[in-house]
């Protein structure tokens, strides 16, 4: 095995996550240190990472672990805002079993040897990313979360082995204001920062070029596209995670308020011509679950579609409708014409 060697005054400093809304959380904080876009955003990170009696970032080197969905989110786009010497991005393969996982932390860890991990918050399927908790915890590495969303906080916090697990600082996206309460019943506060400005950091370095997907959907040029962003419960459902919400139950209420014509339902007092509902697809999701909806008759076109990245399905819909999740989040911070259901 080969062990990183670093010059004395680096700071290594190791980022994973499997996740699409995760790693976007990583793009964001990558941002933030290695260009300067964002000053004042640094210097209040600065401030947190301070209080907590965590490593400045200045003279970090960011190893960075993507795989599966991740990938979606270190593109050319996202990436050309990076200050490419310090960062080192290691493409790896899809998760295995536990103990292959396991034995894939420790030799990360032991060739890297990070004074600091950094993850988002994956899914509670995903086992590569609490494996690196473990390692990191083992190796008396600290260990910062960042949550791209300020809901689901207490589900996906299980370490391994299922339990509560509590890192040196979770950072979620939610104002003072507004915090979560379901953080507070697990984390003490001083461990709990909210910074409502991290996915900003990835919005505002964007691309200011976009592709419009509407001919790829297949609509008509007087069409009113609604796009409902799907989510992954029912998969999470197979799993044995208690999930609340049912993605596809969601989608058909929809389809059956634009067919009746009773979008007023939810706050749209517009007139609505001619709709096209575009139902796209989670990563990670299985989309031949909406098969049927095609074949079943609500009163509206229906179309199942991933083309183009989040930002350009975005930027191409007349109107956003979905359940809350990181896809909502970024939209409204687009200025897009959101309503949450």
């Amino acid at each position: 095995m080969t062990v990183y060697e670093r010059p004395d005054d680096q700071l290594p400093v190791l980022l994973a996550s499997r996740d699409p809304g995760a790693a976007n959380t990583l793009v964001a904080f990558l941002k933030i240190y290695t260009s300067n876009n964002f000053p004042d955003l640094r210097g209040r990170l600065d401030g947190v990472l301070k209080n907590h009696s965590l490593p400045p970032m200045q003279l970090a080197k960011f190893h960075v672990l993507i795989w599966q969905s991740s990938v979606w989110a270190f593109n050319e786009g996202s990436s050309k805002c990076f200050e490419k010497s310090r960062i080192e991005i290691d493409q790896v393969g899809n998760e295995k079993s536990l103990e292959a996982e396991i034995e894939f932390a420790k030799n990360v860890v032991d060739r890297i040897r990070p004074e600091l991990l950094i993850t988002g918050l994956d899914d509670v399927d995903a086992v590569r990313v609490r494996a690196l908790w473990a390692q990191a915890r083992a190796n008396n590495v600290p260990i910062i979360c960042l949550a791209d969303v300020n809901f689901n906080i207490n589900i996906r916090l299980k370490d391994i082995k299922g339990e509560d697990f509590i890192p040196h600082l979770l950072i979620v996206p939610t104002s003072t204001e507004s915090r979560s309460a379901s953080a507070h019943e697990v984390f003490k506060t001083q461990r709990v920062v909210f910074f409502d400005q991290l996915h900003e950091a990835t919005l505002d370095t964007d691309d200011s070029r976009s592709m419009d997907c509407r001919e790829a959907w297949a609509v008509g040029k007087d069409a009113t596209v609604i796009l409902y962003p799907s989510l992954v419960g029912r998969e999470l459902r197979g799993k044995g995670r208690n999930v609340e919400f049912d993605e596809v139950l969601t989608a058909e209420r929809l389809a059956r308020l634009i067919g009746e014509g009773k979008m007023d339902e939810l706050g749209v007092t517009d007139q609505i011509k001619n709709p096209h509902l575009i139902i796209r697809p989670h990563p990670r999701e299985n989309a031949g679950k909406y098969s049927y909806m095609l074949e079943k008759e609500f009163g509206v076109l229906i179309s199942v579609s991933d083309f183009g990245s989040a930002k350009d399905a975005m930027l191409s819909a007349d109107y956003i409708i979905g359940l809350p999740g990181g896809f909502i989040a970024e939209a409204r911070l687009r200025g897009c014409h959101v309503i949450s259901i």
